[in-house]
């Protein structure tokens, strides 16, 4: 089987579902010099499309060590020579602004940062992609609480309950491959929905007051005949990699109103926490104040020896962490710098309300990853020390146990290395087994924190 239609199905779906974020990185301080020839910095290995639709494409690619930062080359097809495009900070960039059923070729350097200017390595092998045909409306189809449009000139198969509406490519199906394109569903409750395949998109209001949210689920697998197809058939990918055009098209029914990406953006759900937040920032808050409303007491600590403005110190960003597709609150101290940030308060969202998750400190600190998890790296004593990472449950204050990586040389001195899976006892490893399984969760990630002297 075609490793590369794996990927456009199976691949794919993980990120029309969880989204593909990276962070731009400011382009004035940019340069490539001649001193990327003889840079250490390999190139980037995996460098891929993940996601494509009409007009945008998305690319990702494995972290390369010792990497500041990344850069993006376009093709130009007049020049015929690549161009940097964009310097991003995360291994995954959405390319927008591109003309339907268009090839385009990119490719990918890792960068480190040289007397203040960025120094690029070795590029990545090239990444060819061509985007999907324009979508042009056809036939409306509805469930009792909502419609959408699908596109013209396809054949499909469609499948509707009280709540929900399913797409099927016509011909996979009927020839025994499931066909399986996407299913849009409403939930009433949003603790009926895991979040781990189902991603929110917005939320209808029910003529009766009701609120639900509206979700997308993809196939998994390969839904279409890769034994006659090469390649993801055009019909299967105009329902399946076109489906966020089909996705702008829902409307509610029956005096419903829809309103896509409705209580999803953390400016629209956390404004009262980070007013919270700027009052004990301004006001300096004692350790037992900020405990008691669920805030860490670092705020506090860092006040003490720095008698600047907090505001101006501590910043807050919205991540959707764990893909279901609401925004987390993370609250941190600034850095200037692409070095990691860390993270002194994560909240999310429970039943349509915003809640504290955890709070960290001076020795017990959390960092987001580079896929979205959340890494908690502590230390006892110069003996004892390791690093928890873990997912943000959906719709749960809970943090669920990844992976936890133990440093205990009063346990054993000569093998003080220990590695458990979810709530198991640590088991103990070798050295480079300890250091390999932690790095492929990845690095620390830099966050771009605003101020909190920036909330009105």
């Amino acid at each position: 089987m075609n490793g590369k239609i794996i990927k456009a199905v199976a691949v794919t779906a993980a990120v029309l579902l969880t989204g593909a974020v990276s962070t731009t990185v400011p382009e004035t301080s940019v340069a490539i010099t001649a001193e990327a020839a003889s840079s250490k910095l390999s190139a980037p290995d995996y460098a891929d499309y993940i996601d494509r639709s009409s007009d945008s494409v998305t690319l990702s690619w494995s972290s390369v060590k010792g990497a500041d930062a990344y850069r993006i080359y376009k093709y130009n097809s007049s020049t015929k020579k690549y161009t940097a495009y964009k310097t991003v900070y995360g291994t995954s960039y959405t390319v927008t602004g591109l003309k339907s059923s268009t090839q385009y070729k990119f490719r990918v350097a890792a960068l480190k940062k040289s007397n203040g200017k960025y120094v690029a390595g070795k590029q990545s092998e090239t990444i060819k992609v061509k985007t999907i045909k324009k979508f042009i409306a056809g036939e409306t189809v509805s469930c009792p609480l909502f419609s959408v449009t699908l596109p013209a000139d396809t054949d499909y198969v469609v499948e509707t309950n009280e709540t929900s509406i399913s797409v099927y490519d016509k011909e996979a199906k009927e020839s025994g491959f499931g066909g399986w394109a996407f299913s849009i569903e409403a939930y009433e409750d949003p603790a009926d929905y895991s979040g781990l395949l189902e991603r929110k998109i917005g939320e209808l209001k029910g003529s009766d007051g009701k609120i639900y949210d509206i979700t997308v689920i993809y196939a998994t697998d390969i839904q279409y005949n890769y034994e006659k197809y090469t390649d993801i058939p055009e019909n299967y990918s105009m329902l399946y990699e076109g489906s966020k055009d089909i996705f702008k098209t829902i409307k509610g029914v029956k005096g419903n109103k829809y309103v896509r990406g409705g209580g999803m953006s953390g400016k629209d759900l956390y404004g009262d926490v980070l007013k919270k937040h700027k009052k004990a920032l301004t006001e300096k808050w004692d350790s037992e104040k900020l405990k008691k409303e669920n805030m860490s007491s670092i705020y506090w600590q860092i006040a003490q020896y720095d008698k600047g403005s907090l505001t101006d110190k501590i910043g807050y960003a919205y991540k959707d962490l764990n893909g279901d597709g609401t925004d987390e609150l993370l609250i941190g101290e600034i850095s200037k710098s692409s070095e990691p940030s860390v993270i002194y308060d994560i909240y999310t969202m429970k039943d349509r309300k915003p809640v504290h998750v955890v709070s960290g400190g001076e020795r017990n600190r959390y960092y987001m990853l580079e896929n979205g998890m959340i890494c908690n790296d502590y230390s006892n004593s110069a003996f004892s020390s390791g690093r928890a990472v873990y997912d943000v449950v959906h719709n749960d204050t809970e943090l669920f146990t990844q992976c936890r990586f133990v440093y205990d040389s009063e346990k054993d001195e000569d093998a003080p290395w220990f590695i458990a899976y979810g709530n198991d006892e640590p088991e103990p490893v070798s050295k480079e087994d300890y250091e390999e399984r932690m790095s492929n969760f990845g690095d620390p990630a830099h966050i771009d924190y605003t101020p909190f002297s920036k909330v009105k």
